[in-house]
């Protein structure tokens, strides 16, 4: 029997086997040629370039905060620059979080079985596959975060819990100081930890819980002292976001406010069927089998609500992601594939009360065939970040120009990261123009292009390819729709 199987098997093998599925996803996922969220990616890969060159403490010096800066950053110190080891780090996270979310499972649900089946489920998600390789730090956070849910979730009396407690609190000082989505659930760990602590513990037992309260605390406390610092105010952050937000959908009061609930529904539709046809069957062969299949899971879930009603509040102030919200989510979409683990195990243990197998087929038949209308015509989940001609093009430059050799690299739009990125010397290439979200501004004609780069001492221009070129330029070198032209001299 799988199950009994499963629950012999010690956790290093089945992490081990866990790990070796998440290769294959990821593997399978860039296969058929997923690359990038957004053009986000290709920033952040940017700027842990130049991180690698010359590192400093705030290394985006924006409202990005430095964990994942600082992980990839010191790694192409090791490995060089380039968008090959930002992407090999991406499987790593993926791996890593792998393993946390199988040992968060673990000490949800006590049961391995039901831990492999959540975790391996977490893997085969769209989402999950896609953050797997993606070089955004969303992944590994959310399993951060789900760690620290889980720790909360330990029973007073547990043996184990103090410890949990640690490593929960310095997963939440990690994720928090990757992205902002965490800060509210790390308010929530800090505030259940410290009533925890004022009930009938020890005074050492209490001390020890509130300093763990306050270490979960202690990214977001360092970044608004930096804020503070570096920038004259400890909210820059949340204003250099809300500006941006506010460029970008004019304050629409609406979708802020809908906007999370409807990624709830957009991010994973069919795990959402999935969870809730489980825990109605479970609840139809009695109440008290969904209040114990459900109980582990009481305190991950009020942290769940608390993040989704406060992310919403940030929404509506305009502090808040403003492409793919669902990724500000993923935490519950780790969580929502372990409470099926929990339920597929224990039918698995009592057969009598599964559902029919040919109930379960129509069921999988039925949501496999409504996913594609419903994401593409229902949902309309948003589009992904193709940049291989940008990409093509950088690694020419790389291959083309001698390092230090700067070129002026034209901006159409935010695929000039991808270019950047790609080239492995993001200093070497020197944007021509900011975008301005909020008077966006046609590109410049070719002719103005050459002249600039002339005129700023620059002897290489990335651009879009042209039939023409001005007298005295010439084209050294072409890929994926752009071209390295040698402007000439000025005359």
């Amino acid at each position: 029997m799988l199950s009994e199987r499963l629950g012999s098997t010690s956790h290093a093998a089945l992490v081990g086997g866990l790990s070796a599925l998440r290769l294959v996803v990821s593997l399978a996922t860039l296969g058929v040629g997923f690359r990038a969220v957004s053009d986000d990616d290709y920033a952040r890969v940017v700027i842990a370039e130049q991180f690698a060159r010359s590192p400093h403490l705030d290394p985006s010096g924006t409202s990005w905060l430095p964990l994942p800066f600082w992980l990839n950053g010191t790694a192409m110190m090791a490995l060089g620059r380039s968008l090959e080891v930002a992407m090999a780090m991406a499987l790593l996270a993926g791996l890593v979080s792998t393993a946390l979310t199988y040992v968060a499972a673990i000490w949800l649900t006590r049961d391995r079985t039901a831990a492999v089946l959540g975790a391996a489920l977490t893997m085969v998600m769209p989402w999950g596959a896609r953050l797997g390789v993606s070089t955004v730090p969303e992944l590994p956070t959310a399993a951060l975060t789900l760690l620290g849910m889980a720790a909360v979730a330990t029973p007073l009396q547990h043996p184990a819990r103090a410890r949990r407690l640690l490593l929960g609190g310095l997963a939440l000082l990690a994720a928090t100081l990757s992205r902002y989505e965490p800060w509210f659930v790390a308010i929530g760990f800090a505030l259940i930890v410290s009533v925890d602590a004022l009930r009938g513990q020890s005074p050492p037992t209490r001390a020890r819980s509130l300093a763990i309260a306050i270490l979960a605390l202690a990214g977001p406390t360092a970044w608004i002292a930096w804020n503070r610092h570096a920038h004259g105010s400890p909210l820059h952050f949340l204003d250099r976001v809300s500006a941006y937000r506010d460029a970008i959908d004019h304050g629409s009061l609406v979708a802020r406010i809908g906007g999370y609930l409807f990624a709830l529904a957009r991010a994973e539709p069919e795990m959402l069927a999935l969870v809730v046809a489980a825990l109605v069957h479970l609840a139809s062969t009695g109440k008290g089998r969904l209040r114990e299949t459900l109980a582990p899971f009481e305190r991950p879930f009020l942290l769940s609500g608390f993040l989704l009603f406060t992310l919403t509040a940030s929404s509506i102030r305009g502090g808040a992601p403003t492409h793919h919200p669902e990724r500000a989510l993923f935490v519950l979409f780790l969580l929502l594939p372990l409470v099926l683990g929990r339920v597929i195990a224990g039918h698995m243990r009592d057969r009598e009360r599964a559902p029919k197998k040919g109930s379960l087929a129509l069921l999988l038949l039925g949501i496999a065939a409504l996913s594609f209308p419903t994401r593409r015509w229902v949902l309309q989940s948003e589009s992904f970040a193709d940049r291989s001609a940008e990409v093509e093009i950088g690694r020419a430059f790389a291959h083309e120009a001698r390092e230090g050799e700067v070129a002026l690299l034209e901006v159409v739009d935010y695929g000039f990261f991808a270019v950047q990125a790609a080239s492995g010397r993001p200093e070497d290439l020197v944007a021509d123009r900011k975008i301005d979200p909020g008077h966006p501004a046609p590109p410049l004609a070719l002719s103005d292009l050459v002249d600039r780069a002339r005129h700023g001492g620059y002897s290489r221009l990335v651009a879009r390819r042209a039939e023409t070129l001005p007298e005295g330029a010439r084209i050294v070198a072409e890929g994926g729709g752009f071209m390295i032209v040698d402007v000439g001299r000025i005359r």
